[in-house]
């Protein structure tokens, strides 16, 4: 298609400036199905409406191509074009080159997967350099490092913010790295997608909606809070591009969270499963899966901008529900218990590392319900059922031995660490 543009290039004059809409493409072969509309771009290539290339080339003293080649040539080159359209411009954006920050974790891993799957190059950024998925660039960074990160953004489309910090080095590491992120995307004009969760709405009355008020009751919910405000005001004052796309609590395959080993080794080898709260109030959770695609459609779609999604959850069902679904898939018999206040202290006195995960308990004592249908209506796309996620991470911990280890709160987060 490229060797096509450039001929009706020389031939015809110069195709029409596409309108800006969405995200700005610097792809040069994705610069022509970067907007307008499809009569603009139909003409661009077809010439006017009813005429053929054949007939343009006669028009302008050129030598015909043959009375029946021409027109076939023309009309599978004009199906082609409409297609790329469709493709490219309906979906919110062309092939072009994405940037993950984080890319070794569990979110990154899987964001990695999706924008592959959808013909993009990516260069996934840690501090090691290594751990992503094959088939990407890999380098190694530090993200708060605002030059660095510049020089790997230079011609990306969108930039993607799924680093965190181990527990334990949240303050003052997690703004820098924020500031760093937000700086680069403004200086190569990227969109900035931040992978947020919902520590910052602290306990609730009712389900979590992207409008909620913000009161976080624990410092992490506060730096994410923070977070999501810096890149928000950056949007506002037009450095960046930016939105964000908020998760319930992740489980699913490398992810280490209230909902990894303390409940998934348990159920999987038939001990008692303590659940990090009232094991009989309604919950939410999002399958790590659907996170990454959910991340990879807002770096691409041109009707985000600016804005915060939750991405998709399945049904809301007990915790009790959740432990009873790992045994029946692993076969064995469901044995479910709860984290008692004495039990916290006790942890807390023995490992401080576990008090980063013992403060975020306090959503596992109220219903933790998410609202997912603004993302919804925008994209079509739901959830994972809670079946499949769950059968996806027991074969996942099978696959080793060592990842059936008993906690009861995750230490040093791996879910979206750099390292």
């Amino acid at each position: 298609m490229h060797r096509f543009r450039q001929r009706r290039h020389r031939r015809h004059g110069p195709l029409p400036k596409p309108c800006r809409t969405g995200l700005q493409q610097r792809d040069s072969s994705a610069q022509v199905i970067r907007g307008g509309t499809l009569r603009q771009f139909s003409r661009a290539v077809d010439g006017p409406v009813g005429q053929t290339p054949c007939a343009a080339r006669r028009q302008n003293g050129q030598p015909g191509i043959g009375q029946l080649g021409a027109p076939i040539i023309g009309h599978l080159a004009s199906l082609y074009v409409r297609r790329v359209h469709s493709l490219y411009i309906c979906r919110g954006g062309a092939v072009g080159v994405h940037v993950v920050v984080g890319a070794n974790g569990a979110t990154g891993t899987v964001l990695c997967r999706e924008l592959l799957a959808a013909g993009h190059t990516v260069r996934a950024v840690s501090r090691s350099g290594r751990g992503a998925p094959s088939g990407v660039d890999e380098i190694a960074a530090d993200a708060t490092d605002a030059v660095r990160i510049t020089e790997i953004c230079a011609g990306a489309t969108s930039l993607y913010h799924c680093a965190l910090p181990p527990m334990g080095s949240w303050l003052p590491t997690y703004v820098d790295l924020t500031r760093s992120l937000i700086t680069a995307a403004g200086n190569v004009g990227a969109r900035l997608v931040y992978a947020d969760d919902t520590w910052m709405y602290g306990k609730v009355n009712g389900p979590m909606r992207e409008d909620s008020p913000v009161r976080p009751v624990a410092y992490k919910g506060a730096l994410r809070a923070l977070a999501a405000e810096m890149i928000e005001s950056a949007y506002a004052r037009g450095q960046t591009e930016s939105v964000v796309g908020r998760a319930a609590e992740l489980y699913g395959p490398r992810v280490e969270s209230l909902l990894g080993a303390g409940v998934f080794a348990a159920g999987i080898t038939g001990r008692k499963a303590i659940w990090p709260g009232d094991p009989d109030l309604p919950m939410t959770a999002t399958f790590i899966g659907d996170f990454g695609k959910a991340l990879a459609d807002l770096g691409q779609h041109p009707a985000v901008v600016g804005q915060v999604f939750h991405v998709p959850v399945a049904p809301a069902i007990t915790g009790r529900q959740f432990i009873e679904l790992i045994a029946s898939q692993a076969g064995t018999v469901p044995k479910v218990g709860r984290l008692t206040p004495p039990m916290v202290a006790l942890l807390k006195a023995v490992a401080p590392i576990v008090r980063e995960g013992a403060e975020l308990l306090y959503q596992f004592e109220q219903p933790f319900l998410v609202d997912d249908s603004k993302f919804r209506a925008l994209t079509g796309r739901t959830a994972t059922t809670w079946r499949a996620g769950i059968e996806q991470t027991i074969t996942w911990y099978r696959a080793d031995p060592e990842r059936i280890k008993y906690r009861l709160l995750p230490g040093k987060s791996r879910r979206n660490r750099v390292a």
